[in-house]
């Protein structure tokens, strides 16, 4: 499990930390947290704010056996990436047939559609078909994107 903070500022820069604590202790009690790896990701250069606190919170992580990824940041992928990584350019990216594999994430809202339209391979092209498809040809992992 990833707990990523996207940016900062946030207004309660303890709360992943917390939700972390909490997600340790309920593994634990359901015995599971030997299979479960938690992971805190987050665009600063420590697990918190203020210096003292992140290195005390950094060694309380370290006890729990929580990772932590410093500096961790998302950003958009730029049309290079994007070709290299799928062989296709940005707006005609179909969901299938990318040069290198990918993990698929389908939205669950988009279950409850008859019928959606992909990219087809190029800007210009697109193609009908059912969410169940999409979820079938891609072996995609429906997720809720909230």
């Amino acid at each position: 499990m990833v707990v990523n903070v996207v940016e900062n500022p946030i207004k309660c820069p303890v709360a992943p930390l917390e939700f972390l604590m909490l997600a340790d202790w309920y593994f634990h009690e359901r015995g599971i947290r030997d299979r479960v790896e938690l992971i805190y990701a987050t665009p600063l250069p420590g697990a918190f704010t203020k210096p003292m606190a992140s290195k005390m919170l950094r060694e309380m992580l370290d006890q729990k056996g929580i990772k932590v990824e410093t500096e961790f940041l998302i950003e958009r992928a730029d049309p290079d990436f994007v070709q290299s990584v799928t062989g296709f350019a940005i707006g005609g990216v179909p969901p299938v047939g990318h040069r290198t594999p990918i993990t698929t994430f389908i939205d669950e809202d988009l279950m409850h559609f008859e019928e959606i339209w992909a990219a087809a391979g190029t800007p210009n092209a697109v193609f009908k078909l059912t969410p169940a498809e999409m979820a079938a040809m891609t072996h995609g992992q429906v997720v809720s994107i909230k």
